[in-house]
């Protein structure tokens, strides 16, 4: 199965900054969730252990992972890095 959402170059790009710097192990991945329900659902990221009945995939040597169940929230999604100079924010959004 294919990764169901895109990764940005820029996001891919930090990811794997965050994993070195913060010397995250292999047996990590960078898990997808969706947060909420109905109308107020967000997808969040962090880095966790594979387990049962998640699906693993792998996009430029980042290992991802998404509940099985929870696939049908992240179809078609954007990660994405972005920067805000004027507003002096950054991280990471998703887009439909």
């Amino acid at each position: 199965m294919n990764l169901p959402l895109t990764i940005t170059p820029k996001a891919q790009e930090k990811i794997i900054e965050i994993i070195q710097n913060k010397k995250i192990g292999e047996e990590y991945g960078l898990r997808i969730i969706n947060k909420g329900i109905g109308c107020n659902q967000n997808l969040h990221i962090g880095f966790d252990k594979i387990k049962e009945n998640d699906e693993v995939f792998f996009e430029n040597n980042i290992k991802i992972i998404i509940q099985k169940i929870q696939l049908i929230y992240v179809i078609n999604s954007v990660l994405d890095y972005q920067i805000d100079i004027k507003n002096n924010e950054e991280g990471f959004v998703f887009n439909k």
